[in-house]
């Protein structure tokens, strides 16, 4: 059984941010900003099980034809944060469970994270899409923070895309040839 869990975390970090952070401070819109792709949350609330915190959750949506394992893939998303009216952490999450089905597990991540891009009225990176087609590792800064798209091998593979909003970034460029990741730093 072969599982690749993708994840796509948004940190709103700053008060600078521009019209993303602005968009973060609406945690109920975010919530709701990937319904088009059949993601529907439960609405931002406070978080039961973790005194402090705020949430709002898709259930596993299902795609694809069952894998080895009877399951099918599947996709989630999610919005945390730690006040009624700021949100901090975003993912869209994959599950692999059918590998024949892994590009087409892959678009569909891409087709999302486009999605949650366009909700938030940013253009997504042209590199993030690219290693999202090609399954590769990427970390790129950009003007409202860092997008990281990260693979961790092991037991169950997983795959995260990470998106850390801040308003100030060393300019860098690293590239790491072991994890095949390359760091990519934009100044706003």
């Amino acid at each position: 059984m072969k599982r690749i869990l993708v994840f796509i975390v948004l940190y709103a970090i700053s008060s600078h941010a521009g019209a993303a952070n602005s968009f973060f401070n609406q945690p109920q819109r975010l919530c709701s900003a990937l319904i088009a792709n059949g993601l529907h949350t439960s609405g931002w609330r406070s978080n039961k099980a973790m005194p402090g915190e705020w949430s709002c959750m898709t259930k596993f949506v299902p795609f694809g034809t069952a894998g080895a394992n009877g399951m099918e893939n599947n996709i989630s998303f999610y919005v945390n944060g730690t006040s009624s009216n700021q949100a901090k952490d975003i993912r869209i999450k994959i599950n692999i469970n059918n590998a024949s089905e892994r590009s087409q597990a892959f678009s569909r991540l891409n087709s999302a994270t486009k999605s949650l891009f366009k909700a938030i009225s940013q253009p997504i990176p042209p590199e993030l899409s690219g290693a999202i087609s090609q399954q590769v590792p990427i970390t790129i800064s950009a003007p409202f923070g860092r997008i990281e798209l990260i693979f961790k091998p092991g037991q169950m593979d997983s795959t995260k895309v990470v998106l850390i909003i801040t308003h100030s970034l060393p300019a860098k460029k690293t590239n790491y040839s072991a994890q095949q990741t390359t760091s990519l730093t934009i100044r706003p």
